[in-house]
């Protein structure tokens, strides 16, 4: 007879578990898989993948956008058109007053530009005037050089406040119009201005400039017999 053969069991495999490991799970060792989220509906939304600190800028005002391009453009020394488009922001409904904008700018000139302001304006002061203009601070530029004559220094521009400057350009503008001209051809010869004179000055400097250059290049091209050279 043949002797029946005993069932064999299969062994289970138990892992050794050492002091202080823990066993992994088989869920550990599966990728993660992103699920789209459903709805109360029971459809899926659509995942959507978004920048991570990404800034949406607002467009610029208008001004602000002038001057933001003004700040960045070259302007030629000496341009005739810019010295007559500031002269018109200067008396602009639109801007503020002269002496604000001069008392602003001047502290950012560079100072051999606040001395060449400061001269053209204290042309239009009379003798008597100076020692009330300005609280009595621009006395010695023509006590330095004699009453028939002007001396402004570099430490007189340093010297000046810009409330004193302000009173300096609310007097001349009053006493002297045609000074708003003048300081206008000083400041056309720094290629900064339009960065230093404010955001609605220089638009509508810029403005009044391009309007300028257009009616002369129309002038030109008509004399021209509609040619330009």
């Amino acid at each position: 007879m043949k002797r029946a053969r005993k069932a064999v069991r299969p062994t289970t495999h138990v892992p050794t578990i050492t002091k202080g490991h823990k066993p992994a799970s088989a869920s550990a060792h599966k990728p993660a898989v992103a699920m789209p989220h459903k709805a109360a509906t029971g459809v899926p939304h659509k995942i959507v993948t978004v920048a991570p600190h990404k800034v949406v800028t607002p467009p610029l005002r208008p001004v602000a956008a002038a001057a933001h391009k003004a700040a960045g453009s070259t302007i030629q020394i000496g341009d005739e058109d810019l010295r007559r488009g500031l002269a018109t922001a200067f008396r602009s409904q639109q801007t503020p007053p002269f002496p604000e904008i001069i008392a602003r700018a001047f502290a950012r000139l560079r100072l051999a530009q606040r001395v060449r302001v400061l001269k053209c304006m204290l042309r239009s002061v009379g003798p008597l005037a100076f020692p009330v203009v300005g609280a009595g601070v621009f006395v010695q530029c023509i006590a330095r050089a004699g009453w028939d004559g002007l001396s402004v220094t570099t430490e007189d521009a340093l010297r000046v406040s810009g409330a004193q400057v302000m009173d300096l350009a609310r007097y001349v503008e009053q006493a002297n119009p045609r000074v708003i001209e003048q300081v206008s051809a000083i400041l056309a010869r720094d290629p900064n201005v339009l960065a230093l004179i404010g955001a609605s000055v220089a638009a509508v400097a810029l403005a009044s400039r391009s309007a300028l250059a257009r009616r002369s290049l129309q002038y030109r091209r008509a004399g021209g017999g509609g040619t330009t050279t």
